[in-house]
């Protein structure tokens, strides 16, 4: 992880009462749960998984068919 604290994100649309799905990746655990922790505040949105290596997140994300997910540059794990 670079510190830079950039993260990209793909969202798609859900309605209006339906809250966003959001799956993070990050291989720093205390910056998942710092994320997931604000996340959980919001209540138009949901954290439904989390990971942290690209392995992981490229097992779970299919069951899981987030509307958004999150990681950061730099991981040591994934690329672009």
């Amino acid at each position: 992880m670079t510190g830079s604290g950039a993260h990209s994100h793909a969202t798609s649309a859900s309605s209006a009462t339906d809250p966003i799905s959001i799956f993070l990746l990050d291989d720093h655990e205390v910056v998942r749960q710092g994320v997931h922790d604000l996340l959980d505040a919001e209540p138009d949105l949901t954290v439904v998984g989390e990971a942290g290596t690209a392995e992981q997140a490229l097992i779970r994300i299919p069951a899981l068919r987030p509307g958004s997910r999150s990681w950061t540059y730099g991981s040591r794990t994934a690329t672009g």
